[in-house]
């Protein structure tokens, strides 16, 4: 059974069943994109980080907004983790915000696993992009040259029917579109097939920074940054919480 790597948003305020959360999260090969047990936070995190499934614990005082946030403002699969006492009447009040399952707290490992792969399984759990299955050679060994494009200092990206070199340093920002991702340097605009997480994970880690669910940027360009957005070249790109706290540790 292989289910492609998801990004949860945990939902609750228990430290001990958040701490179990995040281990089954990462057991799983899963990422815990972030940890809230507040309404203003989510909304913020599910705007600006790339979230794929929320899990959300319905004793949180505020667990039916966060509810119909995630079901009703973003549309995004939503599971709740029920405490063992709930009964029948409980789960049909929360039935209102079109849950994509339930999970008995205290949670195992397979029903997590299992969950997420019935979800995914008919369709309501999506990845970002899906790589489709390559099976002609001719196909299969472009794929591999794409694979192996990313270099130290430098890439190659096929445009037309040449391989073009860029290097890292002159890449100011990239930005997910649907299946592909724009590159933006200082003279050109290039477009590559994958999705933006696939794109930064062989990207240099020192050099480039996801700031926001459609953009990363490389840190070097950085011109300004304020509560909302950062300034590259007079572009004016979106920073989330996550990308704002990175810049604080580094600069203290």
């Amino acid at each position: 059974m292989e289910v492609p790597v998801f990004h949860i948003l945990l939902v609750a305020d228990d430290p001990s069943l958040v701490q179990h959360l995040v281990d089954l999260c990462l057991k799983l090969g899963h990422r815990p994109v972030y940890i809230s047990n507040r309404l203003n936070e989510v909304d913020e995190v599910l705007m600006y980080e790339p979230v794929d499934i929320v899990l959300l614990h319905q004793d949180l005082p505020e667990a039916s907004l966060v509810a119909a946030l995630v079901r009703n403002t973003h549309e995004i699969p939503l599971v709740w983790i029920l405490n063992a006492a709930s009964g029948v009447e409980v789960i049909g009040e929360l039935m209102g915000a079109t849950p994509q399952g339930f999970i008995e707290d205290p949670i195992g490992i397979t029903a997590l696993q299992g969950t997420l792969w019935t979800a995914y399984q008919h369709g309501i759990l999506t990845t970002e992009v899906t790589e489709p299955m390559v099976t002609d050679d001719l196909v299969l060994d472009e794929a591999l040259k794409s694979k192996q494009s990313f270099f130290t200092d430098c890439m190659f990206l096929p445009v037309d029917d040449q391989l073009i070199k860029i290097n890292y340093r002159d890449i100011l920002y990239v930005k997910s579109d649907n299946v592909y991702v724009e590159i933006y340097t200082k003279t050109q605009t290039y477009l590559f097939r994958s999705s933006l997480t696939n794109f930064l994970a062989k990207m240099p880690a020192d050099l480039f920074f996801r700031t926001h669910k459609s953009y990363g940027v490389n840190l070097q360009h950085i011109e300004a940054v304020n509560h909302i957005d950062l300034l590259i070249q007079g572009q004016k790109i979106p920073i989330s919480k996550t990308f704002k706290q990175f810049l604080l540790d580094v600069t203290r």
